[in-house]
């Protein structure tokens, strides 16, 4: 299945959607929903930075209103010197690289008075004699930022080479932390030498790579890593699940010589794994049913050996389908371990206990024995009264949502990412991890997908404030949705919903139809929301930036932006 059909099996293909919520929550939703079809991107102003972990710690069980305490005036400051000098760019490098030579690392060089250079802005073109732009301009964040006068960092842009054969040139500028850019600077990018059997390698796959089927690695005793013979991936933790959390299918491994290729799952209707059901994957009535499918391993994360994978079915999926079979292959065609994985609910985790964000567990204090009404055994009793409060991509301490929810509040004030408009921080930079909340409803299915919270500062009243994803920094695709107190769920208002009608509701409906839209994404490559709030007293709100499931979001950036009207 490709990967354009697997995203259609999780999103609708609605046009836009946005809502605003009541005076305890408002709301909007840049991404669709599957709705069980049975199957399974500058601004002027001020930008603040943030680093994922800061944002996103888990700061205890103190359920106190979120606070600014957190150095949010000193941050303020330094983003901004005030002289409205853009950063100068000196030199530039730019080079294929990665295991497979699908990945492009640009070097930079750079000088800026305001000592904040965060962010690179990349657009690729091919090598024709008047050449052509490959794909969009892309902005990401320095692998470390440039806070003293003048200093180097670099910057990966993963796949971004993936199947392009006719690349040529980078057109490279940096941007700091007020989204000053500076002149553009082209260098062509070097082509990634590919080494033979027995050649002393570059294990970093930045100076050279070993080619398809090889690993560069060294024996006992070896001083040099050379191109040897590759080894085969390894599965790990994996699971099937269909839970509070929703239907899933989960895998992580690793591989040791980091070209893991492939996947293949393979349905069956019994648990034992023995009677083949042919599914209609794509949920489309037009391809004809399997009973296994194959597709791509999503780039490989921390130290390049690794990687993990999150499919979400449909709800007929799961009626169908009894146990899964999964390997992986790597480019060498070698085969993993096979995994044979069982249809169950995920097992559990008591408050404070540790737990995994991705999904291989959940938190819940207490299931149902047997089957009760509507629920089935091993149901949760409380479903969402406990939340992964994660500390990092993999851990997490289980808190009560209240707890987990008003923590991430606070940690955004001492992260820096606020939003201050009408003093001139008109944005902030972050990327998500682990999930705290969830859309409201009827704004998405999504749930349990990785997201961060920003603390949305208004001084004055403000009759419209315009909040946005759609940038070239965001590199997923998003959420939003606004609440007023980190401790609610978010309320959904809208003219079809009876809860609009209620007073309490009504300040927020406005009578324009408009206010009730936003970007929808329901396609790959679409744009990300784009939500107007109307009618704001001044006061604190916090924006969630959540992600779709077809992203597989985790440490993924964003950039969001605020105007006030």
């Amino acid at each position: 299945m490709s990967r354009a059909h697997e995203k259609r099996t999780v999103r609708a293909d609605i046009a836009v959607l946005a809502w605003a919520l009541s005076a305890v929550a408002l709301g909007a939703c840049g991404g669709g929903d599957d709705g069980d079809d049975g199957n399974g991107k500058g601004d002027s102003g001020t930008v603040q930075d943030a680093g994922t972990d800061a944002a996103r710690s888990d700061a205890g069980d103190d359920a106190s209103a979120p606070s600014d305490a957190g150095g949010d005036a000193g941050r303020d400051a330094a983003v901004d010197a005030g002289n409205n000098v853009p950063p100068t760019l000196t030199t530039v490098t730019a080079r294929q690289v990665g295991r497979n030579g699908a990945d492009l690392r640009v070097e930079v060089t750079g000088s800026d008075t305001n000592r904040n250079i965060a962010a690179v802005s990349v657009t690729l073109f091919d090598n024709a004699a008047t050449p052509a732009m490959i794909g969009t301009e892309r902005i990401l964040p320095l692998a470390t930022a440039i806070s003293a006068a003048q200093g180097s960092s670099y910057v990966v842009l993963s796949n971004a080479l993936n199947g392009v054969t006719n690349f040529g040139s980078a057109r490279v500028a940096l941007v700091d932390a007020t989204d000053l850019r500076s002149s553009t600077v082209d260098a062509t990018v070097a082509m990634q030498t590919v080494l033979g059997m027995g050649a002393t390698c570059d294990a970093t796959f930045v100076m050279n790579r070993c080619p398809t089927g090889l690993g560069c690695k060294k024996s006992s005793g070896e001083t040099n890593t050379t191109c040897k013979a590759g080894d085969a991936p390894l599965l790990g933790n994996a699971g099937y699940y269909d839970d509070e959390l929703g239907r899933r299918i989960l895998f992580e491994g690793s591989d040791p010589d980091g070209d893991p290729t492939a996947y293949v799952i393979k349905f069956y209707s019994d648990a034992a794994g023995t009677v083949p059901k042919p599914v209609d994957v794509d949920g489309d009535e037009e391809t004809a049913p399997v009973a296994e499918f194959t597709n791509t391993v999503p780039p490989l994360t921390g130290d390049g050996t690794s990687f993990f994978y999150n499919y979400q079915p449909g709800q007929q999926f799961v009626v169908d389908v009894a146990a899964v079979r999964l390997v992986v292959r790597d480019s060498g065609q070698r085969t993993s371990n096979e995994k044979l994985i069982v249809l169950a609910k995920a097992p559990t985790k008591n408050n404070n206990g540790a737990c995994d964000p991705r999904g291989f567990d959940r938190c819940c204090a207490e299931t149902y024995a047997t089957q009760t009404g509507d629920f089935t055994a091993g149901s949760c009793k409380a479903p969402g009264a406990l939340v992964c409060a994660p500390t990092s991509a993999t851990q997490g301490t289980c808190r009560t949502s209240a707890v987990a929810r008003s923590n991430a509040c606070t940690a955004a004030s001492s992260a820096g990412l606020v939003l201050r408009p009408q003093n001139g921080v008109t944005s902030v930079r972050g990327s998500v991890r682990g999930s705290v909340w969830e859309p409201p409803v009827g704004c998405s299915t999504t749930s349990a997908q990785p997201d961060t919270v920003v603390k949305l500062d208004l001084t004055a009243p403000a009759a419209k404030v315009t909040i946005s994803t759609d940038n070239p920094s965001t590199a997923f695709d998003s959420e939003l949705y606004v609440v007023r107190d980190c401790g609610e769920l978010p309320l959904l208002c809208d003219p079809r919903d009876p809860r609009s009608t209620n007073a309490e509701t009504a300040g927020w409906c406005a009578s324009s139809p408009q206010d009730f839209w936003c970007l929808a994404d329901p396609t790959s490559g679409a744009q990300n929301p784009v939500l107007e709030l109307r009618n704001l007293e001044a006061g604190d709100y916090f924006i969630v930036v959540d992600s779709h499931p077809s992203t597989n979001a985790t440490g993924d950036t964003f950039q969001l932006t605020a105007t006030v009207e």
